[in-house]
């Protein structure tokens, strides 16, 4: 569908978002492998975010 673009600033906040979202539920449960790589993908936005920061 395309509504958001992956390299603008609103695809990295949903994803940092969606990643602490889903670690949360995870711990949670006590699901720590996905608690685990969920906060991996929240870091990864993060770092992307940060990278699409710098370039303004």
């Amino acid at each position: 569908m395309k509504w958001i673009r992956a390299e603008s600033l609103i695809f990295q906040i949903l994803n940092i978002v969606g990643g602490l979202c889903l670690a949360a539920t995870a711990v949670n449960s006590q699901d720590i492998p996905n608690a685990a790589a969920n906060l991996l993908w929240m870091f990864i936005g993060i770092y992307a975010l940060g990278r699409h920061l710098q370039k303004r």
